[in-house]
């Protein structure tokens, strides 16, 4: 071999070792990455939606969080949480892949395929629809009535009107007047009867004003009554027909020219929108519910578990849920397109309902399943 082949022999050699010491170095510096990667925390986004998920001061809680706890344990994958305000933001950031995956009470829909995959279902839902509680007619619907805080401010008004023109009466009257008693309390007693003949059109009976200050006084008095008696009329008029109104609220179909309420963004929203309804959108379903209890709305119309859960607990006795389940939908978890870690969950998530947890896990939220 001459001195130009040994040459290149050997630098043919040094590059042939060069690039497996190269090789050797990459595929241990990628194993030793793998791991790594592999206990990185899945974020996992959530929103607040009872009781599918609670937030406060520490961790989440509810039965979609509960559901994910043990589809982890399947994994064998440390997660962490990040809370989002609203559906719309959550499944933002799942777009965006800022999370891994979300989990709450996300109705799985075809313009939502579109931006982002979905696990198998995780939950059968629906809409449904909560009203204020109707009460019973006749003499139950009037005493409801009277607890109303419209009347209970007419009343106050009322009250403080007989009292006034009692004491206007008595001092005109208590010296010139035979059935006006000079006594202050007993005075006054003959006041408020003499007020009450005359705001209901009795008539003066036995006690009729003879000064000019009193005589004034009940021309001031029969008039200021028709609107005090108006006012209370119309009050318990208008407060047992809203309730009327509520309780005509059956189902879906009732629903046009009702004040509905939904909330931003749900698949609510949309069939609100779908059936021309003029539905007042909030940002979350907490804002809904002191609207409904306030009066400012007949109904509101969002996912059927949130809407019994509700009516069920801080609802109770003012508030249930009326009509069928309507526009039957499916939640599921959300991931990023193309998300290499749906097929795992997908897996776990089988596991789960196999091994009996998902169904104890209903029943603690929500009763047996049918």
């Amino acid at each position: 071999m001459g001195r130009g082949e040994w040459m290149a022999w050997t630098v043919r050699a040094r590059r042939t070792v060069s690039g497996v010491l190269l090789c050797l170095l990459t595929c241990a510096t990628v194993a030793r990455a793998q791991p790594v990667e592999a206990e990185r925390p899945l974020r996992i986004g959530t929103k607040p939606l009872a009781p599918f998920v609670a937030t406060g001061s520490g961790a989440p809680t509810g039965f979609s969080v509960r559901l994910w706890e043990r589809v982890a344990a399947e994994l064998g994958r440390p997660y962490e949480w990040v809370v989002y305000p609203t559906v719309g933001e959550l499944l933002q950031a799942v777009e965006k892949g800022e999370v891994d995956l979300a989990i709450a009470g996300i109705s799985i829909t075809a313009d939502r395929e579109q931006r982002v995959d979905f696990s198998q279902p995780m939950f059968a839902a629906g809409l449904q629809i909560l009203v204020p509680t109707s009460r019973s007619g006749g003499l139950g619907a009037l005493v409801a009535a009277f607890a109303s805080p419209e009347l209970a401010g007419v009343l106050v008004v009322g009250a403080a009107a007989f009292l006034t023109i009692a004491h206007l009466i008595w001092f005109a009257e208590r010296r010139a007047n035979p059935g006006i008693s000079p006594a202050y309390p007993r005075g006054i007693g003959d006041g408020l009867w003499w007020a009450i003949v005359t705001i209901t059109t009795v008539g003066y009976g036995d006690i009729a004003p003879r000064t000019a200050l009193g005589r004034i006084a009940a021309g001031l008095w029969m008039i200021a009554g028709l609107f005090l008696v108006a006012g209370f009329v119309g009050t318990v008029s208008s407060t047992m027909t809203y309730d009327r109104m509520h309780a005509a609220i059956k189902g879906p179909d009732d629903l046009p020219g009702k004040r509905v309420l939904t909330v931003r963004d749900s698949t609510a929203a949309q069939w609100c929108a779908a059936r021309g309804l003029a539905a007042t959108e909030v940002a979350t379903i907490d804002a809904a519910w002191p609207l409904l209890d306030a009066g400012a709305a007949d109904a509101v119309v969002y996912d059927a578990p949130v809407l019994l859960h509700h009516a069920l607990h801080a609802g109770s006795g003012r508030l249930t849920v009326t009509g069928p389940v309507f526009k039957r939908e499916d939640y599921g978890m959300a991931f990023p397109a193309r998300s290499p870690l749906r097929e795992p969950v997908d897996r776990a998530l089988l596991r789960v309902r196999e091994h009996g947890d998902y169904q104890r896990l209903y029943a603690e939220f929500f009763g047996p399943m049918d």
